[in-house]
């Protein structure tokens, strides 16, 4: 009987603090009222935006992995001839629990290949290295492991975005972070490198650690 009522009191104080925003809706994988994939809550803001449209963020800091990179007024055209690294920031040095998730602004053909058709990427996922796996290997520091994927934000043709904030890795220092994109098979064969336009990279963070 007492553990019941302990039981109920305990669900009583967990649906309070959710209804005043105290208790995340993801806590726990699958989890009622879990946000869909490429959702974030709402409270989420930049907490660090590199915009490769402009001078912002030290654009400079990000390394890109492709032999055919050209700066425009909207950002990096490159010409991608295989899959895997995009770019890299080696650069970094923040606390994993000040950021909470990742969002990429990268626009890919309307019309790609015979039948004229949109691509879209197979994956996109950012790596990241903490400190410590700096210090065991700085040429090449990423693992599955540490890394999340980034899904198509609904309604947005270009944004894609992925939440960190729970991932059991991100913790520590980050000091290294890593873009990579794997598109359908058939792509590159289709019509040769395929060209996409690189906008922004953003960190969120919650609203306030956000940057002002």
């Amino acid at each position: 009987m007492i553990r019941s009522e302990i039981q109920c009191a305990f669900l009583v104080a967990i649906m309070v603090l959710a209804g005043r925003g105290l208790w995340p809706a993801h806590a726990g994988e699958g989890a009622a009222g879990a946000a869909a994939p490429g959702e974030l809550p709402l409270a989420l803001k930049p907490w660090k935006t590199w915009d490769f449209s402009k001078a912002v963020g030290a654009p400079s800091e990000w390394r890109f992995y492709a032999n055919s990179v050209e700066k425009s007024t909207r950002g990096y055209v490159v010409r991608l001839e295989k899959n895997g690294a995009l770019l890299r920031n080696d650069k970094l040095n923040f606390r994993a629990l000040d950021v909470s998730a990742i969002e990429v602004e990268i626009a890919f053909p309307e019309k790609h290949g015979r039948d004229a058709a949109p691509l879209r990427p197979k994956e996109i996922r950012m790596y990241w290295a903490r400190g410590a796996d700096v210090e065991r290997s700085k040429e090449w520091p990423f693992d599955g492991e540490r890394s999340v994927r980034l899904r198509l934000i609904p309604g947005k043709k270009q944004v894609w975005r992925g939440d960190i904030s729970m991932h059991g890795n991100w913790i520590g220092s980050i000091r290294d972070a890593m873009i990579s994109v794997n598109l359908p098979d058939a792509a590159a064969k289709e019509a040769g490198p395929v060209e996409i336009l690189v906008a922004k990279v953003v960190f969120l963070a919650e609203d306030w650690k956000a940057e002002r």
